[in-house]
């Protein structure tokens, strides 16, 4: 169980990486977000449902998103959106630390670890730039009629007008996120 002091710095750590995040989160983006939930992400989909012609839907899992999370990606994201070293040296050790795990106490080469203050917030600024921006970019260079995205946490739902304006994007979504250190169900 971390130290008072530690949990504290978690929390402050996380409220301040959600604020800027927040400014720069894709109006896709519901996860782990002050003022949002898995039923704002729901009703967005539903009113995009209605005022375009979706008549097909891809449901996309990010596979052991919080156990795959790059570890050099992240650290360059934070360093790229907040610049301040201080930060990025908080949260590398945490990125690091492991698990009691059949008695031994083993490293993490990647992942968020799970359960803690700052994983969530932590999975969703790397799914940011791993994912989000990434797939907004598709859409608007590739997309073949209406395509309407929202992803809460590891999960995407994709909604387009027909197979051909969004199954193109099913093996670039698993080769997108793969490159980051996620994987696509």
């Amino acid at each position: 169980m971390p130290a008072l002091d530690d949990t504290i710095v978690q929390c402050v750590t996380a409220g301040i990486c959600s604020v800027i995040w927040a400014e720069e989160c894709l109006g896709v983006s519901y996860g782990c977000r002050p003022g949002r939930s898995p039923h704002h992400a729901r009703d967005a989909l539903m009113v995009g449902s209605h005022r375009t012609r979706v008549h097909w839907i891809l449901d996309a899992d990010i596979a052991g998103c919080f156990d795959h999370v790059s570890h050099a990606w992240l650290v360059r994201f934070v360093a790229y959106r907040i610049g301040d070293k201080r930060v990025v040296s908080l949260i590398q050790p945490w990125l690091k630390a492991g698990g009691l795990r059949e008695g031994s106490w083993p490293q993490r080469p990647e992942g968020v670890p799970q359960g803690g203050l700052r994983s969530p917030v932590l999975a969703n600024m790397y799914l940011h730039d791993a994912f989000d921006v990434w797939a907004h970019d598709w859409r608007k260079r590739n997309a073949q009629g209406d395509v309407i995205m929202g992803r809460y946490a590891d999960g995407t739902p994709v909604q387009a007008c027909n197979t051909s304006g969004a199954s193109p994007l099913t093996p670039m979504v698993h080769a997108g996120v793969s490159q980051e250190g996620g994987f696509m169900e």
